[in-house]
C-alpha cells in the first residue's frame, strides 16, 4: 500500500519485521522502497510481544515509576500460575512420578511462596505509587485502589 510520506508515520515501525526499527526506518525513507523486499514472518511479532508481556517494555520507555511494581506483580502472577499448573499436573499424572513427585510438590510450593512475594510486593508498590505520585492520583480510581488491594 503506498502513502504519502506525511501519513507512514501512521504504519511504521511494525513489529513484523525482526529487524530493529532503525533499519526499517532506513529502508522506509528510501527512494522506492516499496521495491525491496521486507521480512514479513512472524518472528519478529512473536519476539515484540514476549518483549512486551514479560518484560513491559512499554511501562519502562513511558513511565519508570511503575515499571518496578508492575513487573514484580506481573512475574509474581505468571509464577503462580506456573505453580498451579505444575501442582495440577502433578495432581493428574500421580502414580508413575513416585520419587519425582515430592520434587515437583516442593518446587510448586516454592513457586506459590515467591509468586506470593512478588505479587505483594508489586501491589503494595503500585498502590503506594498511585496514591502518592502526582502524576496518578488525577485519574487513579476506587477500582483500581481496590483491585490493587485484593491482589496484595
Amino acid at each position: 500500500m503506498l502513502m504519502p510520506v506525511h501519513l507512514r508515520w501512521d504504519l511504521y515501525p511494525f513489529p513484523r519485521s525482526a529487524r530493529p526499527a532503525t533499519l526499517r526506518w532506513l529502508l522506509f525513507r528510501g527512494t522506492e522502497w516499496w521495491t525491496k523486499p521486507i521480512d514479513t514472518g512472524h518472528g519478529g511479532e512473536l519476539a515484540f510481544m514476549l518483549k512486551e508481556v514479560f518484560f513491559l517494555r512499554g511501562v519502562f520507555e513511558n513511565f519508570r515509576a511503575l515499571w518496578v511494581w508492575s513487573l514484580l506483580l506481573h512475574w509474581g502472577l505468571y509464577l503462580y500460575m506456573a505453580s498451579a499448573a505444575t501442582t495440577v499436573a502433578v495432581s493428574a499424572i500421580g502414580a508413575p512420578l513416585v520419587f519425582g513427585r515430592a520434587l515437583l510438590l516442593n518446587a510448586a510450593f516454592a513457586g506459590y511462596v515467591a509468586a506470593c512475594t512478588l505479587g505483594e510486593i508489586g501491589s503494595l508498590g503500585l498502590l503506594s505509587t498511585r496514591m502518592f505520585n502526582s502524576r496518578l492520583k488525577g485519574f487513579t480510581t476506587r477500582a483500581m485502589i481496590l483491585n490493587l488491594c485484593l491482589f496484595a
